[in-house]
């Protein structure tokens, strides 16, 4: 009697699925790798930040792909195995009432991780602390943008941000090859000749002929200056924080010595760069 071939036995649907799982699994855990050491989305979106050659988004698209291939392929062994895994839950079970001790440590165990995460207490903190440590690692001067995700930003806002005449803006990114109009995003003018928001920025900020040297500066080290607190900036401009702060508080914008430009700029609907505009404008 001769063996079957692989090619002539029939499909194996529950073997496709323990497969399916396994290899969503790792997926799962090699892009989750990935995004735990990426920098955050302002500085992967501007630089075109890519790991094994793909971007951010990339890697958290594929992540949530395989999440769901997991949780649909995990569904459907159940439906495969639904007796055998009562049959194994009954036997683990009981196993497990009999271990009491064992039971109540493996239970208070886990509602003690609950709680200690939700508190954010240490050591369990430590974990989304180092990640936003890493992450925070990523922003230079140089890798961050002069305003959160300037990149979904059309040629007209962004020339507003950089204080540039947008029609001198739009001439140099059309001269430079880029199907430029008012209403288009950076990204997408990006995508069109494979570059980075970064480089488009950097086109339409040349035309910059207004800016003081002080804001044109301030510009350039762009969320740099929003991990600073306002004593900081003010001194490092020469100017007296309370006078930093009355003049700020003049323009509607409540802050205080010890604040984070970032923080500052958050709680008054504002960004780093326009506050660093109105300490200019100081002296």
């Amino acid at each position: 009697m001769s063996t079957p071939t692989p090619s002539s036995r029939p499909f194996h649907w529950r073997a496709f699925a323990s497969l399916v799982i396994t290899v969503a699994f790792l997926v799962i855990a090699l892009t989750g790798i990935g995004l735990y050491v990426s920098p955050p989305g302002r500085i992967a979106n501007w630089s075109g930040w890519t790991l094994m050659g793909l971007t951010k988004a990339n890697w958290q698209s594929v992540h949530m792909v395989f999440g769901f291939v997991f949780i649909a392929m995990a569904a459907w062994h159940l439906f495969f195995n639904w007796r055998a895994l009562m049959t194994y839950l009954r036997s683990r079970v009981h196993a497990g009432f009999s271990r009491p001790r064992e039971l109540a440590a493996a239970m208070a165990g886990s509602l003690a991780l609950v709680v200690l995460t939700l508190a954010n207490v240490t050591p369990v903190s430590l974990v989304a602390e180092y990640r936003e440590e890493l992450a925070e690692s990523w922003a230079t001067n140089d890798s961050e943008p002069p305003v959160p995700h300037i990149e979904l930003k059309t040629v007209a806002e962004a020339a507003k941000i950089a204080e540039a005449p947008a029609e001198q803006a739009l001439a140099r990114l059309r001269a430079a090859g880029y199907d430029a109009t008012p209403e288009r995003s950076l990204a997408d003018l990006a995508a069109q000749k494979q570059a980075t928001p970064k480089q488009v920025y950097a086109l339409i900020r040349m035309s910059n002929e207004t800016a003081s040297k002080d804001v044109a500066m301030a510009l350039a080290s762009g969320g740099g200056l929003g991990r600073k607190t306002l004593a900081t900036v003010a001194q490092e401009f020469g100017i007296p924080v309370e006078k930093a702060v009355s003049a700020l508080q003049a323009k509607g914008i409540t802050a205080t010595p010890d604040q984070l430009l970032r923080e500052i700029a958050s709680s008054n609907g504002t960004h780093a760069p326009a506050l660093v505009e109105h300490l200019s404008a100081i002296r």
